[in-house]
């Protein structure tokens, strides 16, 4: 799922940053305080639950016979550990692009259900040559956007999500300090490697910023100095930014000293297009909790189907089949 088709949220959250072209003078390649810590920060991340609420502003039309400009409110829940997960996602109605979607994964069946169709499918994790099933995410998932540059949203594997295991074995950190050489880096932007999007390469812009902390662990101000990433660009091979990922209010996480930003906004941008005419679509993430190592039961990780839901099993049709314990998944 591209970030066109998901994308939402209200242009006023954006942040000072002036993007536009993804420029970068050669400099130190070392990687960064930033990343060096979000590397640590989800090497330690054994298990996490995220909430957040999303506000959608759609600009550009989705399918024929939708209008636009639409603006619509949202949500977004998602848990993991141990190599299995739920996320849980829905959007109003009216904007057309998802009207609750349950998707899980646990350690056996990848289960997906459509709380509008009232459906629940249930594939095999593997291809048959053993490759694991690219699972698509409803909407991007928020926890996982600092560390958008990983990338396995591509053509290879639109809208995939994202996982702790993916995030800590991906190359990409071995190759990063590599590709900064290459690309070229200047304080404060860094540019990495990207794959293709429609065809077309691409490559990211992460833009750091230090600031002293807003929040300590008690909530209140203060606190020291620290990097953090501000904004991540997707831009063409030309410089053209195609979409952007904005960071703020970042806070500590409650039991760590990790800080973690509480408003996310993608933008989907037309960079061709007159300045006032350039946003597509925009999602906005106001996140309200975030644990991380919390202890979850493994039956949260089972979607229990209602009585009358139709199921399909590796794309046989079951037909509606009642389950011991079942309830609204």
């Amino acid at each position: 799922m591209s970030d066109r088709n998901v994308t939402a949220s209200l242009v006023h959250a954006l942040s000072a940053f002036a993007v536009g072209a993804c420029s970068a003078a050669l400099a130190n390649a070392e990687l960064p305080a930033a990343l060096k810590e979000l590397q640590e920060f989800y090497r330690q991340t054994d298990s996490v639950k995220i909430v957040a609420t999303v506000e959608f502003d759609i600009r550009e039309p989705l399918f024929k016979g939708h209008s636009a400009p639409l603006v619509g409110t949202g949500s977004f829940e998602h848990q993991e550990s141990s190599a299995m997960f739920r996320t849980r996602a829905s959007a109003d109605p009216r904007l057309h692009i998802l009207e609750g979607f349950d998707i899980a994964f646990d350690g056996n069946d990848y289960q997906l259900y459509n709380s509008a169709a009232n459906t629940l499918a249930l594939q095999d994790p593997k291809f048959g040559d053993g490759q694991l099933l690219p699972v698509p995410t409803p909407m991007p998932n928020p926890f996982y956007l600092p560390v958008a540059f990983l990338a396995p949203d591509e053509d290879k594997c639109p809208g995939c999500q994202m996982t702790l295991e993916f995030v800590r074995q991906s190359p990409k950190w071995q190759s990063a300090e590599a590709e900064m050489r290459t690309l070229g880096n200047s304080d404060g932007v860094l540019k990495l490697n990207g794959g293709s999007r429609d065809g077309e390469q691409y490559e990211f812009a992460v833009r750091l910023r230090t600031q002293l902390a807003t929040h300590v662990a008690n909530d209140g101000p203060g606190g020291p100095a620290h990097e953090e990433v501000g904004v991540i660009e997707r831009c063409r091979l030309d410089g053209a930014v195609v979409s952007d990922i904005t960071f703020s209010d970042y806070r500590p996480i409650a039991g760590t000293k990790s800080l973690f930003p509480r408003r996310i906004v993608i933008r989907d941008l037309n960079p061709d297009a007159k300045p006032a005419e350039r946003l597509l679509s925009a999602i906005d993430y106001l996140i309200q909790s975030v644990e991380i190592n919390p202890k979850i039961d493994e039956s949260e990780f089972v979607i229990k189907p209602r009585s009358d839901t139709a199921i399909w099993n590796r794309g046989v049709l079951q037909g509606a089949r009642p389950m011991q314990g079942s309830s609204e998944p």
